[in-house]
């Protein structure tokens, strides 16, 4: 039993291989651009659009959770409504192998975290204020929620144009109580110091 236990362990705990080689015959793979608590996400070239895209993969100790899974797959069905030039897009959804890949908008440029960490003038500053609260006002009126805006989940392009990332923790307000932090399965919903402190 013990032994049964350890392993489940090691494999709820495993690290994927990096992606190699195309997906769904389409996508090929490029370098990992970043990691978080939902999956991984890679550069990726649409070789029948011409075009770059980001590939998101579920972790491998989450893709087995029917839970997670399914949260992961409403992300993209909550993303997939809201159109707005300050929010990246989801293309698609592809199950491919046991795994699953959201196909979405790639935006070059960097996180407003390292922006910040840079001198600003408060021009610039209130400029990016007002497109977060533009995005953010978009997704209200479509019945949305972030659910856990911090600066690493925003992206600023070299044109200085703001890009709101990863839906992933939103919440359908037509769903659930608007007024509250707390998700459907009764757990808080986001990065708890987000909803205590501003950026």
């Amino acid at each position: 039993m013990a032994e049964s236990s350890s392993s489940a362990a090691s494999d709820a705990h495993r690290v994927d291989e990096p992606l190699l080689g195309l997906i769904a015959g389409r996508f090929r793979v490029g370098n990992r651009v970043g990691r978080g608590g939902m999956g991984e996400v890679y550069r990726a070239q649409d070789t029948r659009l011409k075009r770059t895209v980001a590939l998101k993969r579920l972790g491998p100790s989450l893709r087995t959770d029917p839970l997670y899974r399914r949260r992961f797959l409403e992300e993209a069905e909550r993303a997939s409504r809201l159109t707005h030039p300050n929010v990246a897009a989801i293309y698609d959804v592809i199950e491919e192998n046991g795994e699953i890949f959201l196909v979405m908008e790639f935006v070059e440029g960097e996180t407003l975290r390292d922006r910040l960490g840079r001198p600003i003038t408060l021009e610039n500053f209130l400029n990016l204020g007002i497109q977060c609260s533009e995005a953010l006002v978009a997704a209200e009126q479509a019945g949305l929620v972030h659910g856990d805006i911090k600066p690493e989940n925003i992206m600023l392009t070299p044109e200085d144009q703001i890009k709101i990332l990863d839906f992933g923790l939103a919440k359908n307000l037509r769903q659930s109580n608007a007024n509250s932090t707390i998700d459907r399965a009764g757990s808080f919903a986001g990065t708890p110091s987000t909803w205590l402190r501003k950026f």
